[in-house]
């Protein structure tokens, strides 16, 4: 179907996650009852389902406070995805969500849109700081980096200086970092 090679060896090592968590049921719930071809074709679906709804915003966020063990006050809050259920759209749980996301080549799409929404949020609580979750796929992109900095930009006067801390950017451990300077 024309899926980049590195793409299709993602989705692979995606089915054997699927297949080392749940076993046979595991592989089968990704495509794998139809063998490699089945894997590829049921990751293409899905992945124009998960494409869809982040690009529709068809998420949410939950903001999971993060509190000081010693004053117990608010230090800021962790913007959490929540994907609506939609058809099509992978099963269980979050992380599988993200996993696959990111197999698929993704990563950039959900994290501009989850750091879109949380600057949404940013501009409805002024005193509020944010901690968004970013794929260390996209912080190696510089395609996604420039998008990025240019949203950033965009927000300044939102988001204020860096130092004022109100966002904070937190690298996943879901995927290898090979470009250290770049990301």
């Amino acid at each position: 179907s024309g899926m980049a090679a590195a793409t299709a060896h993602r989705v692979l090592r995606y089915a054997v996650s699927r297949f080392t968590a749940a076993s046979t049921v595991g592989v089968t719930a990704v495509g794998g009852s139809g063998g490699l071809s089945g894997i590829l074709a049921q990751a293409e679906l899905r992945s124009q389902a998960v494409r869809a709804a982040l690009s529709g915003h068809r998420f949410r966020l939950a903001f999971q406070p993060v509190v000081s063990l010693e004053t117990r006050a608010v230090h800021h809050y962790e913007a959490l995805l929540r994907p609506i259920a939609t058809p099509g759209m992978p099963t269980g749980n979050i992380q599988e969500f993200v996993t696959f996301a990111e197999a698929v080549g993704l990563a950039e799409v959900m994290d501009i849109a989850v750091m879109e929404q949380a600057l949404m949020a940013l501009r409805a609580a002024p005193t509020a700081s944010v901690a968004v979750n970013m794929s260390g796929l996209s912080a190696q992109s510089d395609t996604f980096r420039r998008r990025l900095f240019d949203l950033l930009e965009q927000m300044r006067a939102v988001i204020g200086p860096p130092e004022a801390g109100r966002l904070l950017v937190e690298l996943t451990e879901t995927s290898e970092i090979e470009d250290m300077a770049g990301a």
